[in-house]
């Protein structure tokens, strides 16, 4: 891989947003990696061919606050 994009889908409104600044050339490119925030927003837009990540805070036993500290990660294949 040579180049690494972090994608911010926050503020986008939808899927056009991402379109407008050339995302599918991104996406294209095999030497890419390319991690998205809030990839829900353009859903429409990302290939089938992806891998989500995704952060879940952990709470501890018996507890209603985050321990900030730990995160449970997990990995799926597909949109």
């Amino acid at each position: 891989f040579t180049n690494f994009y972090h994608i911010d889908c926050y503020r986008l409104k939808n899927t056009k947003d991402i379109l407008e600044l050339d995302f599918k050339e991104i996406i294209k490119n095999p030497q890419n990696i390319v991690a998205i925030e809030w990839p829900e927003r353009i859903k429409k837009a990302l290939p089938k061919n992806i891998i989500i990540i995704k952060f879940k805070f952990i709470y501890p036993e018996h507890s209603r606050r985050v321990d900030k500290n730990k995160r449970e990660i997990v990995f799926k294949r597909g949109g």
